[in-house]
C-alpha cells in the first residue's frame, strides 16, 4: 500500500487522531478543553513535521555574499 497516495503517514496519523478525538468527545468520555488541546498539538505536530521535512530535504543553499 502506497501511503502517498492518500497524504503520507503523517496526514493519516492526523485524520486518525481527529476522528478517534471526535468520537470520544461526541460519546462524553473526554471534555471540550481535552479535544481542543489534543486538536491543537496535532496541527501543530502536523505543521512541525512539515517544516522539519522540507528543510532536511531542501538542499544546504550558501549564503549569498558581496561579489
Amino acid at each position: 500500500m502506497n501511503l502517498e497516495r492518500i497524504g503520507g503517514r503523517r496526514w493519516l496519523l492526523t485524520l486518525i487522531s481527529g476522528a478517534g478525538t471526535f468520537l470520544l468527545c461526541w460519546q462524553g468520555k473526554i471534555s471540550d478543553d481535552v479535544y481542543s488541546v489534543v486538536t491543537i498539538a496535532t496541527v501543530a505536530a502536523y505543521i512541525t513535521g512539515n517544516v522539519a521535512q522540507r528543510r532536511i530535504e531542501t538542499p544546504a543553499q550558501a549564503p549569498a555574499g558581496p561579489v
